[in-house]
């Protein structure tokens, strides 16, 4: 059998730069014996996701594209209990395919497919924008190093390249620009999101999932009025902006911080907006003691305002988990909130039911501003 971990030298070199990512989310793009996964497996225990495109069975050379058995073998000897994701078949017909019904991201994406340069520009692109990390193997074949070149240069502002050459195959690591960045901070679950130009969301990290659900959610809410221009008002880890429908613009906009830091974002770039969404925000201002003149600002430069609220249920006090959270300064009866919104010459439109079982007592409401031409 290969043992040769072709994975090994760029992480090894990783290191000699004192880059230590905080791995959660695993591609790799090319699954032959495994021997790359399971380093990684060993390497970063805190992997919880895997997506593993084009499987082959057997030892190198071997056929059975699609053969996925002496992977699930090799997930169980090494204990693996998160999700794992298999597209099977030739990654560059299948991943885009993949990529149109979900939208991961991944701290560090491994491509070790097809060796020829069309596939290989193909597969880089798939993961383009979607890992911090993009790790490319067998980089001396003819004319990979000159779509890994022509891959940098597109990229430029958004990706490093850096080419390992301790690897006798030849390898090359794309380095998210931001990345670097965040690499002179503390690196861990607390303050770091998986792929790194997003910005931390615990919802996010915890359930990736349910993320999803509640982001699709909210643009089937405010679809059906087609909004062209959107503003994210507390963007968080800017999922809703990810999850846009089309050719939707979305401004992020986020006055809290990460570590000191300001979360990365647009800013409000437009005098008007379709629709401002506030999105598990307002209950976090304090509006008897510090009213936030942004909030009421963006308010008023809207057609549609879009908000989710802490619904207190009529059995009393607020007992979802999300409720407790010290930070969540206001707590609204759906008439109170109502009311409130009144007196920024908003008019209910629609309200709608709890976004989705973990947040059982989030209520979603769009409101038209009365008081815009």
């Amino acid at each position: 059998m290969n043992d040769y971990i072709s994975i090994k030298p760029s992480i090894e070199e990783l290191s000699r730069l004192n880059i230590r990512p905080y791995v959660t989310r695993y591609a790799e793009v090319g699954v032959q014996e495994g021997n790359s996964l399971a380093y990684m497996l060993k390497t970063f225990p805190s992997i919880e996701y895997l997506l593993l495109c084009d499987t082959w069975g057997g030892v190198h050379g071997g056929t059975n594209r699609g053969d996925n058995n002496h992977i699930i073998k090799l997930l169980s000897d090494c204990n693996y209990t998160g999700r794992v994701d298999f597209v099977n078949g030739d990654s560059t017909a299948e991943l885009p395919k993949y990529f149109e019904r979900s939208h991961p991201k991944f701290d560090i994406a491994f491509i070790d497919a097809a060796h020829q340069a069309t596939p290989f520009w193909n597969d880089l692109h798939s993961m383009n924008r979607r890992a911090g990390l993009i790790i490319c193997h067998d980089f001396l074949m003819v004319g990979m190093r000159e779509v890994a070149a022509a891959f940098s240069i597109e990229n430029r502002g958004w990706y490093n390249m850096l080419s390992i050459k301790s690897d006798r195959h030849g390898a090359c690591i794309f380095i998210d620009i931001d990345y670097i960045n965040k690499l002179k901070k503390e690196i861990s679950r607390h303050n770091f999101n998986g792929y790194n130009i997003q910005y931390y969301d615990m919802l996010l990290v915890k359930d990736a999932a349910t993320a999803k659900k509640i982001n699709q959610i909210r643009w089937d809410f405010i679809e059906e009025y087609k909004p062209e221009i959107v503003l994210d008002y507390g963007c968080a880890s800017n999922n809703f902006g990810i999850y846009r429908p089309g050719k939707v613009v979305v401004d992020s906009y986020d006055i809290g911080l990460l570590g000191g830091v300001r979360y990365p974002q647009t800013g409000i770039r437009h005098d008007k907006y379709d629709v401002v969404c506030f999105w598990d925000v307002l209950e976090h201002v304090d509006w008897k003691s510090s009213p936030d003149s942004d909030i009421e600002n963006a308010i008023k430069s809207a057609h549609l305002i879009a908000a989710t609220v802490p619904v207190v249920p009529q059995t009393g006090l607020p007992g979802d988990w999300r409720h407790t959270r010290p930070e969540h300064l206001t707590y609204f009866t759906e008439i109170e909130f109502i009311n409130f919104m009144k007196a920024f010459g908003l008019e209910l439109v629609k309200s709608g039911a709890p976004e989705c079982p973990p947040r059982k007592d989030v209520m979603s409401f769009l409101f038209q501003n009365t008081g815009r031409n």
